[in-house]
Order: C-alpha cells, then structure tokens, then sequence
C-alpha cells in the first residue's frame, strides 16, 4: 500500500469518493475512543512552545497543542513515512514540521503548494460559508498579501507593510486578526540578512475566518 489517507472529520463519505477518484489505496477513519482510549482529558499532550502561540495560536489559544497531540498519536499508529500537508495553514505545516524534528519521528513532513480559484481565492471548505457578496470580495486576502510581498522584497520596511495590509483588508470590508512577514523556515520575524520569506494573513469576511499566506525572496 502506497498512500493511505486520514479523514478525522468533516463529510467522510464524499472525501472517500473524492479519494477513491484520485487512486487512494485506503483511508483510516478512526472512532474518537482509537485515538483518545483513555478519554481527550487523560491523553498525554504534545505541544511546540513558541510557535504554537503566535499568530493564529494568539486568537486560537490551545488549538495546535490539539493539533500536535492528535498527529503524534496518529503517527504512532500508522506508522508513515511521509505526512503531506497543504500550505494553505502555513503555521500549521511548520508546527508539525518541528514536532518531528524535535521528537526525531521517522516522518518526511512535506508541504503541499495551495490550490486556489481563478481569482486567486485559496480554495477551502470555509469558503462555502461565504455570502455572494462577500464571495466577490474575498480574493482582496490574496491581493493584499501579493501585494505586500512585492513591496518587501523591493526594500520596504516588514513593519510597514504589515501596517497598511491590516488597513487595505479593512477598506475591503475584512476585519483583520494579523498581517506578518516572517521567516519561512521557522516563522520567527525576519533579520535584514532573510532572504527566504512568507506574509501570512488571518482576517474574517462575515463569520467567516480566512487564512492565507504568499512565500517570496528578497
């Protein structure tokens, strides 16, 4: 067997199909008691501190130490040799990313580029949560992070960038969590001498929260 697929929520039928349609050997949909025997309360923890906390981990407080928890323990019990992950949660790709390396895991974490709409939109399941209205307004997260990277990378100061990214998604009618340019590799904030770089955004559209981010060089 090649490539197994996890599914821990959302429409596990159609995600099979879809699956099936892409030449997946097999998917694992375990019950909540296979990756919590003892209970979610009673699990033992597994947190990266620092990265865990910042930017979304600010405004999401706990979720990556669940995110990291419930991936170890599959890790345990599937036994992968490489995890592949959408870069669509950037933070989330660079988390798990330092679990293995820190936890010397035999995982080849790999990052998957984002798929995106013809307009730019990354596509997600929140999506469906948005109105026409706000719909039409959503690509503005990608444009204002396309943006922001060029002006970095043509020597604008990170600070000022992350400033006016914050006050053209209000303009568009997003409210806005963060706009950072950080490291890529660690997404620690970025030295003159950084050249491999990602502006990430969270921002919400209604009830709607998006993410995104844009890697670049400079």
């Amino acid at each position: 067997m090649r490539y197994l697929f996890v599914i821990l929520n959302g429409t596990a039928g159609a995600d099979c199909v879809r699956l099936a349609q892409a030449g997946a050997d097999a998917a694992f949909l375990p019950a909540d008691d296979a990756i919590y025997p003892r209970g979610r309360d009673l699990q033992t923890q597994v947190r990266v501190p620092g990265l865990s906390e910042d930017l979304c981990g600010r405004y999401r407080p706990g979720h990556f130490a669940g995110v990291t928890t419930v991936v170890a323990r599959l890790f345990g019990l599937v036994r992968p040799q490489a995890c592949y992950m959408g870069k669509k949660d950037y933070q989330q790709w660079r988390i798990v990313a330092r679990m293995v390396a820190d936890l010397g895991l035999p995982v080849t974490v790999v990052g998957i580029d984002t798929v995106r709409e013809a307009d730019g939109l990354a596509l997600s399941t929140r999506n469906a949560y948005l109105t026409a209205a706000e719909r039409a307004r959503a690509p503005g997260l990608y444009e204002t992070l396309t943006q922001g990277a060029a002006q970095v990378a043509a020597g604008a100061a990170p600070e000022d960038v992350e400033a006016a990214g914050r006050e053209r998604l209000k303009a568009l009618g997003f409210v806005p969590d963060y706009v950072a340019v950080r490291r890529a590799v660690d997404l620690a904030p970025p030295t003159p001498a950084d050249s491999d770089l990602v502006i990430l955004a969270a921002a919400h559209l209604g009830r709607t929260r998006l993410i995104d981010n844009r890697e670049f060089r400079r």
